[in-house]
């Protein structure tokens, strides 16, 4: 438990240092304001990220809870389930990579001099 307690410490220390460092070089070569965008741009997409990940994950795991003493079946059902969420999710994502720019200006409105 020990062992297991030091792991999380160390990958929350790991993970925010380098959260951390991305933002600190691009301090040393950029304004104020750009890194600013940067950390909002971040804060964004990791909110965003985060809440549709963690209802997915929610609906998964009591979705698949009846299966976990049949493996196979619990496989089975994990690969559909992960097929169908790329169906959908990927062709969002390719569409998304094209229009992100004007996407970003409808959201967040254009950049001021």
């Amino acid at each position: 438990m020990l062992r297991f307690g030091l792991h999380v410490v160390g990958f929350t220390v790991a993970h925010t240092l380098s959260r951390a460092v991305d933002r600190i070089g691009l301090g040393l070569f950029y304004r104020r304001e750009q890194v600013g965008n940067f950390q909002n741009a971040v804060n964004l997409y990791e909110n965003s990220i985060v809440s549709a990940l963690s209802q997915t994950h929610n609906v998964g795991s009591i979705a698949l809870r009846g299966l976990q003493s049949n493996p196979a079946a619990l496989r089975k059902k994990y690969e559909a389930a992960l097929s169908m969420l790329a169906f959908f999710v990927m062709p969002f994502s390719a569409i998304l990579s094209v229009t992100a720019e004007d996407l970003t200006v409808i959201l967040l409105g254009e950049k001021r001099p």
